[in-house]
C-alpha cells in the first residue's frame, strides 16, 4: 500500500450533491389573508419552461398538509397531497411587495365574476371559469450544492420575492392543451368551434353597459368546463386605462368586426358600437396578445390603482 508522508492533513468532504427547487413556504390571498385551503408550501423548478410579453412562467408543485381532495371549480383538485401548479413572475422586475399583483389579481376577479354571471343567464350546460391565483413568497432560491459548495441555479427569482401561483390547466382529450380563442385585437381562431368564448366577450360587454370587454381568451376545456387565465380587458376609458393590454374604444370595435353573433347572444340586445376608422399604422390582427408599447405612446391613457380600482368596481355594480 502507498503511504502518506508524515504530517500530511488529510480532509473527508462530506455533504449533499444535487438541485433544490425554489421553495415559497408563505402562501396568501391577495389582501394577505392566510388560505383557507390544504396547501403547505409550494415548490418550483429554477429555469421558466415559457414566458409571454409581461411574465415568466414555471412550473411547481403545491404540497398540501394533509390528503384531503380540494376542488374549487374543478381548478384544485387531485387525490393525493400534491397539486401541479404555474408560478408566474414578472419580466420587469421582481415584485418585493405583495401589492405588485393587484392588477394581475383584481382582473381575473372581475372575469370571473363576470363569468358567473354569464353562467347564470344562459343556464347552459357549459360554464365558464376564470383561475383562482394565490400569491406566495420565496423563501428558498433554486440551487445546485456539490459536498460544501452551493449555487444559486434559480434564474429571474430572488428570496423574499412575491410570486402568483395558478393551477396547472388540465383539459381533456382534443380540448387537453392550453390553447386560444380570442385575443385582444380582434384576432379570432376560426378552426375551434368557440362560440361560448365569443359569446361570453359579447356578454361583458353587453352586462357591463359598455363600459368594458373581457377578451384574449385562453386556456384548456374540461368535461363542460372552459378553465381559462390571463384576460384582457379593454375598458371605455381609453388605450391603456386598465393596463399594457387594455386596447380601449378601438379594442372594442375590433372584437366586434371580427365577432359573429351565435345562438348564446341572442340574450345580449344592446345595439353594439360602430366601426372604427382604418389606421394603416395599426398593428395588424395577429394571434399573440396586442400592447399598449406597440403604439404611439401620446394615446395611451395614465392612470393610479386607485382609479382602476374604481372603476373595475364600478362594472361590477351593473351586474
Amino acid at each position: 500500500k502507498h503511504k502518506l508522508p508524515q504530517n500530511t492533513l488529510v480532509l473527508r468532504l462530506t455533504g449533499r450533491m444535487g438541485s433544490t427547487p425554489s421553495k415559497c413556504a408563505k402562501l396568501t390571498y391577495l389582501d394577505g389573508r392566510p388560505l383557507d385551503l390544504d396547501f403547505d408550501s409550494v415548490t418550483f423548478e429554477a429555469a421558466p419552461f415559457d414566458r409571454g410579453s409581461v411574465r415568466f412562467a414555471y412550473r411547481g408543485t403545491i404540497l398540501a398538509k394533509g390528503d384531503a381532495t380540494i376542488d374549487q371549480q374543478g381548478w384544485w383538485k387531485n387525490s393525493t397531497t400534491t397539486y401541479p401548479c404555474v408560478v408566474k413572475v414578472f419580466q420587469s422586475g421582481p415584485a418585493r411587495e405583495r401589492g405588485a399583483w393587484k392588477d394581475d389579481v383584481e382582473s381575473l376577479q372581475v372575469a370571473e365574476s363576470f363569468a358567473k354571471k354569464f353562467n347564470d343567464q344562459l343556464q347552459s350546460n357549459t360554464k365558464v371559469t376564470f383561475a383562482s391565483p394565490i400569491l406566495g413568497q420565496v423563501t428558498e432560491t433554486a440551487n445546485f450544492s456539490l459536498w460544501l459548495f452551493k449555487w444559486k441555479t434559480a434564474e429571474n427569482v430572488n428570496q423574499d420575492d412575491w410570486v402568483c401561483i395558478e393551477p396547472y390547466l388540465q383539459g381533456d382529450g382534443k380540448w387537453g392543451k392550453f390553447m386560444k380563442w380570442i385575443n385582444n385585437f380582434g384576432w379570432r381562431n376560426i378552426d375551434l368551434q368557440g362560440q361560448t368564448m365569443h359569446a361570453f366577450a359579447h356578454f361583458t360587454w353587453y352586462a357591463s353597459n359598455g363600459q368594458l370587454l373581457v377578451c384574449d381568451l385562453q386556456g384548456v376545456r374540461k368535461g363542460d368546463t372552459y378553465l381559462l387565465t390571463d384576460p384582457a380587458i379593454h375598458s371605455s376609458r381609453g388605450r391603456g386605462f386598465l393596463g399594457p393590454t387594455d386596447m380601449g374604444d378601438e379594442g372594442i370595435r375590433r372584437f366586434f368586426l371580427s365577432h359573429e353573433c351565435n345562438p348564446f347572444c341572442a340574450h345580449f340586445n344592446r345595439k353594439k358600437p360602430r366601426p372604427f376608422a382604418y389606421d394603416p399604422l395599426t398593428p395588424p390582427m395577429e394571434e399573440g396578445t396586442t400592447f399598449t408599447f406597440q403604439f404611439p405612446t401620446a394615446g395611451i391613457i395614465k392612470s393610479t390603482f386607485a382609479e382602476r380600482q374604481a372603476f373595475r368596481g364600478s362594472t361590477l355594480g351593473s351586474l
